[in-house]
């Protein structure tokens, strides 16, 4: 069943809107179409053709931005080649590069520097308030800050990614520049500092929706992010966008160079390893993103982040799970961080499932009841050991990875339970199943059938009697805890004895 769709329909419904059979339908691999959307748009007044997108007539805004072609130039024949294709292809009013004059900003202010650029804010008379992201070693006009451009403008069209309206130069510096939306809230990373404890998982599950449709825009493409991470989503209002294209590329693209550039800990074990990126490898970083905004903390902050936790990611470490974190958002989590890519859910797949936490709650999992949803999250302890105090070598910016030799990727045995109420930590192993006991003779007598049964069925009840007290925890919120963790994990406390042996 696609719930999707399904919600869709019943939402439009609702506002009296007829929706036509197919207007869900999924695009096809490449650029977003939109010649087939013509239907029920109006004629142009002037040349009396049907209209490509609402306000667009492509025959009379194409002549129109031709005729200005003669009126600027970036001063790169292959730029400007490229944003004069964009604008006589251009379907719809934001379906095409400008190029925009550096005059036209006023009052730049530095926000951010990130691995490969920095970020300003600025005022413009067409926009209002914009970003504009300097590209270290532009001035030339560098392969990557081309193919950025590129996937803008590939991905424009997509739900959830920033808006580039174009580029400009700075002509004292002489480096080119991006011109895109101004997010309010700055990043994910900042805003769940600012109001994590206002949040309640209701309002955490729509952000980790409107996360998943951005990264969703980028796959609908044929596109792979490559660098995700809580620094490069957007958040601005009630919206959420997938920024910082940089390293973007088609997923069956090779990279000749082999070099892993990103932020370790978002990294998958695969990648890390020198495997091509692929669309799992995102799910994997946003996995890790799930995680951030379970606990409020980017994760392997008290790390350094080298080659040991390189390693250690291969061999399956990953972040504690949160007390309080709901199943089965903690299931579609380890789904994510799965060590074999093929394991890992789709973007596609994770959206459907925040339609069910959404919109089906019948009571049960994964919020047991729709009261708890709209609970705040409140403070809670933090993972790190000293709150705050990241470690040195902990780095949240993308640089270059290079960790050879690293072991063959492995899912660990033992997960880490984090209390977020006291801040213990404790190591959690996977259940073995019962082993199955011989099969009997059928040839036994009926006397002693019976008591072979009773035996057995004392022995069993004496077994799990004893495996009860040896997973026994003392402490009722672990109980329950217990009960939030998915059937698919089967998670049980090591004895403090038993670590020992």
């Amino acid at each position: 069943m696609d719930y999707a769709a399904t919600l869709k329909h019943l939402v439009a419904k609702e506002a009296g809107i007829v929706i036509p059979p197919n207007s869900f339908s999924k695009p096809s691999v490449g650029r977003s179409p939109s010649l087939n959307k013509s239907k029920g748009l109006s004629k142009c007044a002037k040349c009396g053709e049907t209209r490509t997108g609402i306000g667009w007539c492509r025959p009379c805004n194409t002549t129109k931005l031709k005729a200005q072609f003669k009126n600027w130039t970036s001063g790169n024949e292959e730029l400007d080649h490229f944003i004069r294709e964009t604008q006589i292809n251009a379907n719809t009013p934001y379906d095409y590069i400008r190029w925009i004059n550096f005059d036209s900003f006023s009052d730049l202010k530095f926000i951010a520097k990130g691995g490969l650029g920095s970020v300003f804010s600025a005022k413009s008379d067409a926009w209002g308030k914009v970003a504009l992201k300097f590209l270290d070693e532009s001035d030339n006009l560098a392969h990557d800050f081309l193919e950025e451009v590129r996937a803008y403008h590939r991905c424009s069209l997509g739900s959830g990614i920033v808006d580039c309206y174009g580029v400009s130069k700075d002509l004292d510096t002489n480096r080119y520049v991006m011109v895109m939306r101004y997010a309010d809230h700055g990043s994910l990373r900042k805003y769940l500092t600012k109001y994590f404890t206002e949040l309640s998982w209701d309002e955490k599950i729509i952000l980790f929706d409107r996360i998943s449709k951005g990264l969703k825009g980028i796959h609908d493409v044929g596109m792979v992010h490559r660098d995700f991470h809580s620094g490069n989503i957007l958040r601005h209002e009630k919206l959420v966008y997938v920024t910082d294209l940089g390293m973007c590329r088609p997923e069956n693209e090779t990279d000749d160079s082999k070099k892993i550039y990103g932020v370790l800990p978002y990294v998958a074990p695969e990648v890390l390893r020198g495997t091509p990126y692929t669309q799992a490898a995102d799910v994997y970083s946003l996995g890790m993103i799930m995680w951030e905004m379970s606990s409020n903390e980017p994760p392997f902050a008290d790390r350094a982040h080298d080659y040991s936790l390189a390693r250690d990611i291969c061999n399956g470490l990953r972040p504690p799970i949160i007390s309080g974190t709901p199943k089965c958002y903690v299931a579609a989590m380890l789904r994510c961080w799965d060590s074999d890519p093929k394991k890992r859910p789709t973007v596609d797949e994770l959206i459907e499932i925040s339609y069910k936490w959404r919109y089906l709650s019948d009571g049960k999992a994964p919020f047991q009841g729709p009261k708890t949803k709209k609970v705040r999250t409140g403070t809670i302890k933090s993972v790190i050991t000293n709150p705050g105090a990241v470690h040195p070598q902990a780095f949240y910016t993308s640089r270059l990875l290079h960790y050879p030799n690293l072991p063959e990727p492995q899912n660990s045995d033992t997960f880490t339970l984090f209390d977020s109420t006291t801040g213990e930590l404790h190591v959690m192993v996977r259940k073995q199943g019962p082993k199955k006991e011989p099969a009997r003779s059928a040839t036994l007598p009926p006397s002693e059938t019976g008591n072979s049964d009773k035996g057995k069925e004392k022995a069993r009840e004496s077994f799990h009697n004893s495996r009860r007290e040896s997973v026994k925890i003392s402490h009722h919120r672990w109980s329950s805890f217990f009960n939030e963790i998915p059937k698919q994990v089967e998670l049980f406390k090591v004895d403090e004895k038993e670590k020992q042996s």
